[in-house]
């Protein structure tokens, strides 16, 4: 661990005990301010866990804050001009394919095929949500050259245990709150197809920390 990744496991757990560990809701009075703080660093004003839009059909939702959650700890962290702060991670995660390709000294993350080793503290582990669920690392690439867009999902790792085959992820916008997960690695240290109810799902990318 380095200096900068020990400072991102120092942030998250701090945002995670403010959360109460996932109990505190978005909408809590304790931590709707706080979830515009969070929205500030890309920066994004106005929006905090109580902000309510609506969709083209006129139901009532919530912005997603996950990617502004990763915005701030890397902004609180120090990442400077070496990460691009977004409102949606694929943004940042194709940067970060672009930056693995070039060997680029001036990200702070590169983007590698999530199975292909194994995550350390300060990574970044990112999924496809939605209709990207099933996206693999290649197809994540396709995607957005196509569309400019995936709807996804990061989360922090903050946690190895490659002898109990353990990662601890902590991430904004779980269940409308900031929480861990805990995911599985197989026995050579690599993540495993995560569950999502009766099915198997590919991790879209892993963002491997260079700082």
């Amino acid at each position: 661990m380095t200096a900068f990744t020990n400072t991102i496991v120092s942030i998250c757990r701090a945002e995670l005990q403010t959360f109460k560990g996932g109990k505190l809701k978005e909408d809590h009075a304790s931590v709707y301010q706080r979830v515009g703080t969070y929205w500030s660093a890309i920066p994004v004003a106005g929006i905090d866990g109580r902000t309510v839009f609506k969709d083209k059909k006129g139901k009532p939702y919530n912005p997603a804050w996950s990617a502004a959650f990763i915005s701030f700890v890397l902004k609180q962290a120090g990442v400077g001009a070496k990460f691009k702060t977004t409102e949606a991670h694929c943004h940042y995660i194709e940067a970060a394919r672009k930056a693995a390709t070039s060997n680029s000294s001036k990200a702070a993350y590169h983007a590698v095929d999530p199975y292909s080793v194994m995550p350390a503290v300060g990574d970044i582990v990112a999924v496809g949500r939605e209709y990207a669920q099933q996206l693999t690392f290649k197809q994540a690439e396709l995607a957005y050259r196509a569309d400019s867009f995936y709807p996804s999902h990061c989360d922090f790792v903050v946690e190895v245990d490659a002898q109990k085959g353990v990662v601890l992820v902590v991430g904004g916008n779980v269940n409308n709150s900031v929480a861990p997960k805990r995911l599985l690695l197989t026995s050579n240290g690599r993540l495993t197809d995560r569950p999502e109810g009766n099915k198997l799902l590919p991790w879209l990318a892993l963002l491997r920390c260079q700082q």
